[in-house]
């Protein structure tokens, strides 16, 4: 019986992360030939704990006190780019691994990811940070959004210094999203 149990809890799992990422627009088959992507990273719209970011900030202005003008700089700023080089380095890591595809700042097709929704976890008892995505894959020489993806509850590890989540969140989109396109062949194999 017990066996059973972790069978079916198993196949829920892998059920729950299949079901977590689809594309929703578009066709992903024009990177099949494809050696070079951008990648960006976008703050579009961003909800977090339920509050728009702006409110989220201020929300934050009290248990910050002195120190919430440098938290909120650095919010913006320093967490922002250190969220975009991980981004950019699990994705090209990945890519890397995987395919014949490398990152650079000049090739014709942009994938932007944007954070749409963020749900900190806690450390005790610790819970998972949840992130809802949606990347668009836009060529840049018309403009063109070629396809559109998303991620519900894209799960990653926690911590409750927010710029380590952060950090985590920005790692596993990047990877998580190179290993789904190789693996769905949109991406061709070394």
């Amino acid at each position: 019986m017990k066996r059973l149990f972790l069978i079916i809890a198993a196949i829920c799992t892998f059920a729950g992360v299949a079901q977590a990422q689809k594309l929703v627009e578009g066709d992903l088959t024009f990177l099949q030939d494809v050696t070079e992507l951008q990648v960006e990273i976008t703050w579009d719209g961003t909800i977090i704990e339920g509050k728009t970011e702006e409110e989220y900030i201020s929300s934050r202005k009290e248990a910050k006190e002195e120190g919430f003008e440098t938290w909120k700089m650095k919010w913006y700023e320093e967490d922002r780019a250190v969220m975009r080089n991980r981004l950019t380095e699990a994705f090209t890591g990945s890519l890397k691994k995987r395919s014949e595809v490398t990152v650079t700042d000049t090739a014709r097709y942009k994938v932007i990811f944007n954070i749409d929704r963020i749900e900190f976890g806690i450390v005790y008892p610790s819970t998972y940070t949840k992130t809802w995505s949606t990347i668009h894959f836009v060529d840049t020489e018309t403009g063109e959004t070629m396809a559109v993806m998303t991620y519900e509850k894209m799960r990653s590890g926690t911590d409750w210094v927010v710029a380590s989540t952060k950090y985590f969140i920005a790692d596993k989109l990047g990877n998580t999203t190179a290993k789904w396109l190789v693996k769905n062949k949109y991406i061709n194999k070394k």
